[in-house]
C-alpha cells in the first residue's frame, strides 16, 4: 500500500471520527444540573405558565395566560379569572402578576386594571389603585408599595398604602425623580429599593438616596430587577449583564463574562445556599454564581421561583423542576463554550482542513497548502466579523449562530474547493509543473466566492 493511500485512509479516519464526535460525543450541558424533583400539576398540560409561587402553607399558585390556579400539593384546588378579580384580566393593555406576602396572602396587580386584587382567607378583596401600575411589592411591615407611570413625561409616582391611607411620592413633593418603576425590593433594614429607567432610588421612609452611572459602578441607568441575598448584597439587572453592590463597592458582570450576548435577562433568585441564579430568555439557559465564579446550565427555563425552604424551582410552559442546592452540578462557562463550539460544527471544519493538508502532503504538492491556510484565514475572519464578542450560550443562541461555523461560512467551501482544485491540478495538469498551486487557488476563489454570493442572496435578497 502506497504512502498516498495510507495518508488518504488516515485523513478519512480523522474526518469520520471527528464527525462522529460532533454528532454523538459533544458535552450535553442541558444535563449539567440534576433535577431533584418535578411537579406534575393537575390539568396543566399544554398550558403556558406565566408565573408561579409558593405561599409557605403547602400551596402553589400558578398564573397562566387564561387564569390563576391554586394547587395544594399537585391537586388543583381552585381556578380564578377576571370575574373573581378585575386584576386578572389578560389583554393587549396589560398582563397580571402577583406577589405573596409574609402571611401567605396573594396580591395581584395589572397595569390595565384600576384595582389590585388581594386573596386572603379564601376571599377576594379589591384595593382601588388607578391605572398604569408598573410594579408593586409588600414590605416587611405589610405595607403595599406601588409604582405608577405618569402622563406627559412627568416621570413616575410611588404610592405607599398602610392599610388605611396612601402616601404619594413624586418629583414635585420629594427627592424621587425616577421615570418608570420596573421593580421594588427591600433590604434587611426595611428600605425600599426602586429600579427605574434612570437609576436606583432607595427610600428609608424619610430620606432618599440615588445610585446611577454618575456616583456608582452601574454600567447604565436602566435597571429592571433588584434582588437581595442573605448577606444583604443587592443584585441588580441593568440593561446588560448583572451588577452587585455589597454596601461599599459595585461589581459588574458583563454579558461577555456571563456568556450571554443576545439573550435578555428574565429573572434573578437566591437559593438557600446563597447562590445567585440568573435566567435568560430566548433559550439562554441559566447562570449560577456560587461566590467564586459563574457556572452554566442549558435546562429549559422561562422563569424561576424559590420555595419556603430555599429550593429553586425552574419552569418553562408546563414543565416544572425543583433543583436542590446539594444536587447541582453546573458546568463552567469555559466548558459550556467548548460544548457550544463542538456542537456548532467548528470541529468538522478543522477536520476537513487537517484532511486536506494530509492529502496534499501525500501528493507532494506542498505549495498548494498555502491556499488551505488562506481558506482558514477566510473562515476565521468570517467568524470574527459575524459573531458577537462571545459565543452566545443557550439553545436559541447556538441554533442562530451554528451555521456560521460550517454551513454559512465561505471559508468552509473555499477550503473544500481548494482541496478539489489541488487534486485536479495534480492529476490533470502534471505536464505543467507548478500549476497545481494555481488550480488550488482557483478552487479557493470559486468555492468561497460562490458561497459568499449564496449567503448574501439567502440572507438579504431572496425575500425582496
Amino acid at each position: 500500500m502506497t504512502r498516498t493511500t495510507l495518508s488518504i485512509i488516515f485523513a478519512s479516519l480523522i474526518v469520520g471520527i471527528s464527525i462522529g464526535f460532533y454528532v454523538k460525543g459533544a458535552p450535553q450541558t442541558d444535563r449539567s444540573i440534576k433535577v431533584a424533583d418535578s411537579l406534575s400539576l393537575e390539568n396543566l398540560e399544554n398550558v403556558d405558565i406565566e408565573q408561579m409561587g409558593f405561599d409557605g402553607q403547602g400551596q402553589v399558585w400558578v398564573l397562566t395566560k387564561d387564569d390563576l390556579r391554586l394547587y395544594r400539593g399537585e391537586a388543583l384546588v381552585d381556578v380564578f379569572t377576571e370575574t373573581d378579580s378585575p386584576a386578572l384580566a389578560n389583554d393587549s393593555w396589560g398582563t397580571p402578576s402577583f406577589v405573596i406576602d409574609n402571611e401567605g396572602s396573594l396580591w395581584v396587580g395589572n397595569s390595565s386594571s384600576e384595582v389590585l386584587g388581594v386573596y386572603r382567607d379564601g376571599k377576594w378583596t379589591a384595593i382601588p389603585v388607578g391605572s398604569f401600575l408598573s410594579a408593586f411589592e409588600i414590605d416587611p411591615e405589610g405595607r403595599l408599595w406601588a409604582g405608577f407611570e405618569l402622563f406627559g413625561g412627568a416621570g413616575a409616582e410611588l404610592r405607599i398604602f398602610d392599610g388605611e391611607q396612601w402616601t404619594s411620592h413624586t418629583s414635585e413633593n420629594s427627592e424621587f425623580s425616577g421615570d418608570k418603576i420596573h421593580d421594588i425590593a427591600f433590604d434587611d433594614q426595611g428600605r425600599g429599593w426602586l429600579a427605574t429607567g434612570n437609576g436606583i432610588f432607595v427610600f428609608d421612609g424619610s430620606s432618599w438616596q440615588k445610585y446611577d452611572t454618575d456616583n456608582s459602578g452601574l454600567p447604565d441607568n436602566l435597571i429592571r430587577l433588584i434582588v437581595f441575598d442573605g448577606d444583604g448584597r443587592a443584585w441588580v439587572a441593568p440593561y446588560s449583564g448583572v451588577s452587585m453592590y455589597d454596601g461599599q463597592n459595585w461589581t459588574h458582570y458583563s454579558d461577555t463574562s456571563l456568556g450571554a450576548t443576545i439573550e435578555i435577562l428574565n429573572n434573578i433568585v437566591v437559593d438557600n445556599k446563597g447562590s445567585i441564579w440568573v435566567a435568560f430568555d430566548h433559550g439562554g439557559g441559566l447562570r449560577v454564581f456560587d461566590g467564586q465564579g459563574w457556572r452554566y446550565s442549558d435546562l429549559p427555563v422561562k422563569l424561576m421561583t424559590v420555595d419556603e425552604k430555599g429550593n429553586v424551582w425552574l419552569y418553562d410552559h408546563d414543565a416544572i423542576y425543583k433543583v436542590a442546592s446539594d444536587t447541582r452540578q453546573e458546568v463552567s462557562l469555559s466548558e459550556a463554550r467548548l460544548s457550544a463550539v463542538l456542537q456548532s460544527g467548528a470541529l468538522v471544519y478543522f477536520a476537513i482542513l487537517l484532511a486536506g493538508i494530509l492529502i496534499l502532503t501525500s501528493m507532494n504538492v506542498g505549495r498548494s497548502i498555502i491556499w488551505l491556510v488562506v481558506g482558514c484565514i477566510i473562515y476565521l475572519v468570517w467568524l470574527f466579523v459575524n459573531l458577537p464578542e462571545s459565543l452566545p450560550l443557550g439553545s436559541i443562541g447556538l441554533e442562530e449562530y451554528m451555521p456560521l461555523f460550517l454551513g454559512m461560512n465561505p471559508g468552509t467551501f473555499g477550503t473544500i474547493a481548494s482541496i478539489i482544485g489541488a487534486v485536479a491540478g495534480h492529476y490533470f495538469d502534471r505536464s505543467q509543473k507548478g500549476r497545481g498551486g494555481t488550480w488550488t487557488g482557483l478552487g479557493l476563489l470559486v468555492g468561497s466566492g460562490m458561497s459568499f454570493c449564496l449567503i448574501v442572496y439567502t440572507m438579504f435578497l431572496r425575500d425582496l
